[in-house]
């Protein structure tokens, strides 16, 4: 009997663009990263390397979002990404289980967690940051405790 080897797992990889010094500013837990050699071009469209630096992180779907952040700073562009924002038009009607469908709140909590692991990974101490992700939990197990008709749990 032959003996076939078993077939090699897939492993799903995706490449982020990131600048060195945004992520060393920012990440405590980030190994020194290697200072390239800077590309020098001698003609328009001349092909150039850039390094690529594996990084292992809990939640690569989430992180666009999060480099996003320690790029530009705005808190409000972070919010909209883990929050259902605009404010739905639900959120004024008299009934306030209507708030938020139940079921979007699995959603939203699980790209919030996410990204605060991901924070937590990468030892990113931004205030604001922090303040955000605080805010969006916040809302969203508000808005969850009154859909299930249990404010009492808000307090």
């Amino acid at each position: 009997s032959s003996h076939q080897p078993a077939p090699a797992r897939r492993c799903h990889i995706t490449l982020f663009p990131a600048h060195n010094l945004i992520f060393a500013i920012h990440c405590a837990n980030l190994l020194v990263l290697p200072t390239p050699t800077p590309a020098i071009t001698e003609c328009a469209g001349q092909e150039i390397k850039v390094p690529v630096v594996p990084l292992c992180i809990p939640a690569p779907e989430i992180f666009p979002q999060l480099s996003a952040f320690l790029y530009t700073k705005h808190i409000d562009h972070l919010l909209g990404s883990l929050m259902p924002l605009p404010t739905p038009p639900q959120l004024y009607l008299d009934d306030p289980t209507t708030v938020m469908p139940l079921l979007r709140h699995g959603h939203h909590i699980t790209k919030v967690h996410s990204t605060w692991h991901n924070t937590i990974a990468l030892g990113i101490a931004d205030k604001w940051l922090w303040c955000t992700l605080n805010t969006a939990w916040e809302v969203l197990f508000t808005s969850l405790a009154i859909s299930m008709g249990k404010p009492s749990l808000t307090s």
